[in-house]
């Protein structure tokens, strides 16, 4: 069982990682934060809420995203084709197999177009 951190190293920890005491602090951050919020919507930003995206890897990702959708859109089609060639296959092998394999029982009825079957053999 771990125990407790001695008061020193509890109130060292304190001092290092809690909030600031100056109020001014805050209101500077507050000053700081708006002002980046309205810089970013005076650009004209075309991001998310109309916020423009500094970051590198959001302009990399952005100027591929119409390359992206089309590769995407290509492949939809390429796994579409191929799923209706195998149904087609299958559908083609059993149709093969249902008319190579032999009725059981050796005797076969043949139907005419009128739907009457006269119930001879081949």
């Amino acid at each position: 069982m771990m125990g407790r951190l001695p008061p020193r190293v509890v109130r060292a920890l304190r001092e290092m990682y809690g909030p600031p005491l100056d109020p001014a602090y805050w209101d500077q951050l507050h000053r700081r934060v708006l002002s980046r919020v309205a810089r970013e919507r005076v650009a004209g930003g075309t991001g998310i809420g109309s916020f423009v995206s500094y970051d590198p890897w959001g302009l990399a990702f952005r100027a591929w995203a119409k390359a992206g959708l089309i590769a995407a859109g290509i492949a939809v089609l390429c796994v579409g084709a191929a799923t209706w060639r195998s149904r087609s296959a299958d559908a083609r092998a059993a149709y093969e197999t249902v008319l190579t394999t032999p009725a059981a029982g050796g005797s076969v009825w043949l139907v005419d177009a009128s739907g009457v079957a006269d119930g001879s053999s081949p």
